[in-house]
């Protein structure tokens, strides 16, 4: 248990962290003064140290501010006495160039280039006003897109705290985007509102609370339509495949279940990775926030401060760590550590020399009331919509308590890959959903040693998953 309020005081403070970004149209007017003579301002390394919220920013702080920078080349004068815990030119050329060697993490688009497949950045509006960022991967590494040759469209859709890197992180034979492509799938992976693809907004901003006054509920009935119907447009198709990981799999379920949603006749196939509705019976660390209100706590905590976001991409995290402490051998057990706090770690199926490659892109940031939905499902057991309070419930529900949703209204065929040792789809709750969607559910594949990100990342997934994906589209496209 202590281990758990360890890491949960540990996310707190990430997030808080994230706060501290600098200001770069501020340079020139606070150039952190040590020494009240305006003419020998040096930052002081507490002060510096505030910086690192931003890598790009720390590099464009130096080299705007660098003729303002008096050098101390020696021993200090009477008249002109050193200011106290700063720092001389030397070192600030030191940490200028130790910043510049200290490699930048690759994005969505470069992972992909790297694996020398074609990538387009795609920019999707949603009904209430975000702006989400989808990658493309045409079609595979032997092919051109003078081929002429419509392929069949897939979305991906990654879970909790993550983006679209889940899919193209390992290596072309192991990652699903990759073996996709080279299939002949045309491939498209969506970021949801609030991560790192996704911060832009027709109205508001990232430092307002109405850009992150949402949860799922929102994913689902704005984000999920507007990446199918986009898709569905620039393909020129009728129908396309989905395949969810995680909090994926939660939006479709959410959106699907409605009578009304006109997804029913766009995909084809769902296939759901580590399938996500009831989360009463999950473990580990979630569970311990839930039980004991610390969701709340950190909620209300973070939002006083304005503070919105939950594990956002930070400098910090996703660069400084992933490229030190997770790349070591001997401190990246730690990387492990938190990846099986969150969701699950298996030795047996992950490559831990990619965990760099991980953490350079995850967490990728999410909504605190996005969290807070999650914990309040561990403590009702039931599957529904956010809640509100009595008060905002009748407003915007027409009653006290939150509507359920009702997954056996499902009608898209389902696959469901599951696995025995997951912290977040436990198996109890895999079962409820499974009952839900009676005869809807065409595959049901149990993977006992699988946890909830080796759907994703694990290295054997092409053998044991991603070739009956295939398989399964197959059925639905006799031509392929």
């Amino acid at each position: 248990m202590k281990y758990q309020i360890i890491t949960i005081l540990v996310m707190v403070l990430a997030n808080i962290s994230s706060s501290r970004a600098f200001n770069a149209s501020n340079h020139q007017s606070t150039l952190f003064p040590c020494s009240t003579n305006p003419s020998s301002r040096y930052p002081s390394v507490d002060e510096l140290l505030t910086l690192q919220g931003q890598e790009d920013n720390v590099l464009e702080w130096l080299a705007e501010t660098w003729s303002h920078i008096k050098p101390v080349d020696g021993p200090t004068t009477a008249e002109e006495p050193k200011p106290p815990f700063c720092i001389t030119r030397d070192k600030i050329a030191d940490i200028h160039q130790s910043l510049q060697c200290l490699k930048r993490p690759l994005n969505v688009s470069e992972l992909i280039l790297k694996q020398g497949y074609p990538v387009e950045e795609h920019s999707v509006h949603t009904e209430d006003g975000f702006i989400l960022g989808m990658q493309r991967i045409p079609h595979g590494r032997r092919e051109s897109k003078a081929d002429n040759c419509r392929r069949p469209a897939v979305i991906l859709q990654h879970g909790l705290f993550a983006c679209s890197s889940n899919w193209v992180s390992n290596l072309a034979n192991q990652s699903l985007a990759f073996i996709l492509a080279d299939a002949g799938y045309d491939v498209w992976l969506g970021n949801v509102r609030g991560n790192t693809y996704s911060r832009l907004h027709e109205r508001y901003k990232p430092h307002q609370k109405e850009f992150w006054y949402w949860s799922w509920d929102e994913m689902g009935k704005y984000d999920l339509p507007a990446m199918v119907d986009y898709t569905l447009k620039v393909t020129r198709h009728r129908e396309l495949f989905y395949v969810g990981h995680s909090q994926g799999t939660t939006i479709a379920f959410a959106e699907l279940s409605s009578k009304h949603s006109s997804l029913s006749k766009k995909i084809k196939l769902f296939v759901a990775l580590a399938p996500v509705a009831k989360v009463a019976n999950i473990f580990g660390v979630f569970r311990s926030i839930a039980e004991s209100s610390l969701c709340c706590f950190a909620k209300d905590v973070l939002s006083e401060v304005h503070l919105y976001e939950f594990l956002p991409r930070t400098f910090l995290v996703n660069t400084l760590a992933g490229e030190t402490v997770c790349a070591h051998p001997k401190t990246k057990f730690v990387c492990e550590f938190f990846f099986d706090m969150m969701g699950g770690y298996s030795c047996a199926h992950m490559n831990s020399s990619r965990l760099p490659v991980y953490v350079g892109n995850n967490p990728a940031g999410t909504s605190i009331y996005d969290v807070e939905h999650y914990c309040q499902m561990v403590l009702s057991d039931k599957f529904q919509k956010y809640n509100f309070g009595p008060e905002e419930n009748l407003r915007r529900y027409g009653r006290l308590v939150p509507p359920l949703y009702h997954p056996k209204n499902i009608r898209v065929p389902v696959a469901f890959f599951s696995g025995g040792k997951d912290k977040l789809a436990d198996v109890t709750d895999v079962e409820w959903i499974r009952r839900q969607l009676g005869k809807r559910l065409i595959y049901d594949k149990f993977l006992p040693s699988y946890s909830h990100i080796d759907f994703i990342l694990a290295i054997d997934a092409q053998e044991y998953v991603y070739y009956d994906i295939i398989d399964l589209f197959k059925k639905f496209e006799p031509d392929m």
